[in-house]
C-alpha cells in the first residue's frame, strides 16, 4: 500500500518547486506578488512560507489561491521565520494554465510590532 508510506503516496519523480516572493516589509495586500502561471500539471507535495525577518507581537496570515479559490491558508507565528507546512495530500493537482496568487490577509498591527519582511512561499512538487 503506497499511501501508508512516509511520503504518503507514490511519487512521480517530477520534483521541483514553485516560489512566490515578495520583497520588503509585509502588509495586508491582495496579489502580494506577481501571479504564477502553471505550465504543466503537477501534484503538490506541500506548501509553506518563510520570511527573512520574523514578525513580532502577532502572526502573519496568508492565502495561496489557485484560479481565485483558496488552495491553502498559511500562518507564520510571532517570532517565527517559517510557517506551518500544509500537505498537498488530498488537494487537487495544479492544472495546466492555472494561475497561482498570494494574498496577505493579516499582519501584526500594534504600533511597536514588526510585521516581518521578505516573504517567500514555496510550493514543493
Amino acid at each position: 500500500c503506497y499511501t501508508a508510506s512516509t511520503d504518503q503516496g507514490l511519487r512521480t519523480l517530477a520534483g521541483g518547486q514553485f516560489s512566490i516572493q515578495g520583497e520588503g516589509v509585509l502588509a495586508v495586500e491582495t496579489n502580494a506578488a506577481p501571479p504564477l502561471v502553471v505550465e504543466n500539471a503537477h501534484a503538490v507535495r506541500d506548501v509553506f512560507a518563510s520570511v527573512s525577518e520574523a514578525p513580532t507581537l502577532g502572526p502573519v496570515e496568508m492565502d495561496v489561491r489557485v484560479d481565485g479559490a483558496v488552495y491553502c491558508h498559511l500562518t507564520i507565528a510571532a517570532e517565527a521565520a517559517v510557517s506551518d507546512v500544509v500537505s498537498g495530500l488530498g488537494k487537487a493537482p495544479l492544472a495546466v494554465g492555472a494561475v497561482v496568487t498570494l494574498d496577505i490577509t493579516a499582519v501584526p498591527s500594534e504600533s511597536d510590532a514588526r510585521p516581518g519582511r521578505d516573504l517567500t512561499v514555496t510550493i514543493r512538487l
